[in-house]
């Protein structure tokens, strides 16, 4: 016989709606964790959305972005809700309904009582986009390309004024120059990278609580990128040398893609080290490498240019 208590808590979690609503406002505080010191939260807001739409489907999701920014316009104004609404809503939202979708294989001319599910590499492809998508209009908005450069050099010329350490004439305005060149690139990446971790936990603890029914991914053998995305890839790189807002906007665009090829360099480097000895001596030594000479990655990125491929995952289903 069920305890006391236990009925409304299921109903609670049957209920799409109600698991969005939960989830959209677990986002909204974990995306406001800076306010209290405790910045690295952040990089986890995608997850409640990514787990309550890939568990619950899209309406959840919705319900979820709908709060999220709803209590982010009125605590902290327009533009922090729409900055939430562009990173972290829209990819979670998106990513969650794709990773979620399977159709009949009969469709594809394969056998009746299979299901196809939507490939890894498109999710991969759509985060990418959602990610080069909100730096467009982000930037668009705020108006503020250099501002971040500058306050960024500011801050570490400062430091090391601190710190009694002898700079040469004028290196805050090169350190500016330096990093109005490279933060264009390196904030859509990062949040790519970030949002395809958040990605592969929710579908470690959807599947666990036995609301995905989406089979596992072979993740080195699948996470790549489709042959679609080298176009965008290729113009926003060419379009980066323009001079200006254009040139700016053009580096975002080609980090967040990038960041999609280099995953899928990683993902390469995990499969090929499976026949390997010393599997985990290699894949550390090239994780610590990358974390302490970030220009490796370049090279993961060339990697993934080589190896585009779409891979979808089959289940059984049922026979209509």
């Amino acid at each position: 016989m069920p305890r006391a208590g236990q009925r409304p808590v299921k109903t609670l979690l049957a209920n799409p709606y109600a698991v969005g609503i939960l989830a959209g406002l677990t986002a909204a505080l974990v995306a406001a964790a800076p306010l209290g010191g405790t910045a690295f939260l952040t990089l986890l807001s995608p997850f409640p959305l990514l787990v309550a739409t890939l568990g619950y489907g899209l309406s959840a999701g919705v319900a979820g972005s709908i709060v999220a920014m709803g209590l982010t316009l009125a605590l902290s104004g327009l533009q922090p809700a729409i900055g939430l609404g562009m990173l972290i809503c829209l990819p979670s939202v998106l990513a969650g309904t794709l990773g979620a979708l399977a159709r009949p294989a009969s469709e594809l001319g394969g056998p009746d009582d299979t299901l196809v599910w939507f490939p890894l590499a498109d999710i991969l492809l759509a985060l990418c986009g959602a990610a080069a998508l909100a730096f467009i209009i982000l930037s668009a908005l705020s108006g503020t390309e250099h501002e971040l450069a500058s306050e960024v050099a500011r801050s570490l010329v400062a430091s090391y004024q601190e710190g009694g350490v002898a700079l040469p004439d004028d290196f805050e305005g090169q350190l500016e120059t330096l990093l109005r060149s490279v933060l264009p690139i390196v904030q859509p990446f990062g949040w790519v990278l970030t949002l395809v971790f958040n990605f592969y936990v929710a579908l470690q603890l959807a599947r666990r609580a036995g609301v995905l029914n989406r089979p596992r991914d072979d993740w080195p053998t699948s996470l790549r990128m489709p042959r679609l995305a080298l176009v965008p890839f290729a113009i926003a790189l060419l379009a980066s040398f323009a001079p200006g807002m254009a040139g700016y906007l053009a580096a975002g665009v080609a980090g967040a893609f990038g960041a999609g090829f280099a995953v899928a360099g990683f993902a390469m480097l995990h499969e090929w080290s499976r026949s390997q000895n010393g599997r985990l001596l290699i894949l550390g030594g090239s994780y610590v490498a990358v974390l302490f000479f970030a220009p490796l990655l370049a090279g993961f990125v060339i990697a993934g240019l080589f190896d585009t491929k779409r891979a979808s995952p089959l289940s059984p289903g049922p026979v209509e």
